[in-house]
């Protein structure tokens, strides 16, 4: 039985194909999205199976999109790319901040996709990501510490963007005022993402040849816990 808010499209064979709910609408940073819209726009892509988008809270008053991907068999696809079909298609608002690749999609007794069975999405960074390598100055040692706190991430690499990290605009403006206050300095705020790499902001701050004031100048001395630790 299906009720008023499904959505489904009737096939040549007579069977009717349940494609979701009209009613997965959220509101994050004040922007209301439509969750089917985003699914609908990455199953437009043939390696793509099917698409399942939630939003989860993963801190306090910070809500992030997660996609659920399984993919076409035989085919392969990583986050980057997808993202990339997503920010051209959509604003930057509704493009997920993380991407699970599963085998299979969870479905309730009637056949339906369970939404609340869906995995927990991992804390890390994705695989897909750069590489970490280690800090080579002061200053990028600070802004790993701050970006890796606000993120909820143990680890940044240099060269992995802020936002496919899922930075926002709320968090960068956060991450902001730490830094000036950390670096006893303006910065634009503008330059956050115009230069959004720990090793690009660095270069354009000054590199190496910035001065840290102390005393996080000693504390940026060894790999800060936040960005490379356990916990």
């Amino acid at each position: 039985m299906y009720w008023t808010g499904d959505v489904a499209r009737l096939l040549p064979t007579g069977n009717i194909d349940f494609l979701g709910r009209m009613d997965h609408q959220v509101k994050i940073r004040g922007f209301r999205i439509e969750l089917g819209e985003i699914e609908a726009v990455l199953e437009e892509l043939p390696e793509v199976h099917q698409a399942v988008v939630v939003a989860r809270e993963e801190r306090a008053a910070d809500t992030r999109l997660v996609a659920y991907i399984v993919l076409s068999s035989g085919l392969s696809s990583d986050s980057a790319s997808l993202r990339s079909h997503l920010r051209d298609k959509l604003p930057v608002f509704m493009v997920p901040a993380q991407f699970v690749f599963i085998d299979s999609l969870p479905l309730t007794a009637n056949g339906k996709i369970d939404r609340n069975a869906l995995p927990a999405a991992s804390p890390e960074i994705e695989s897909s990501m750069p590489a970490a390598v280690a800090q080579t100055t002061e200053l990028e040692a600070v802004l790993i510490d701050v970006f890796a706190e606000a993120l909820g991430v143990r680890q940044i690499p240099l060269t992995a963007n802020f936002f496919d990290l899922g930075a926002h605009s709320l968090l960068i403006a956060e991450v902001h005022s730490r830094l000036q206050e950390k670096l006893a300095r303006e910065i634009s705020l503008v330059d956050l993402f115009e230069f959004p790499t720990v090793a690009s902001l660095a270069r354009h701050l000054g590199g190496g040849e910035y001065s840290i004031p102390a005393p996080f100048s000693a504390r940026a001395q060894t790999p800060p816990r936040s960005a490379f630790g356990s916990g």
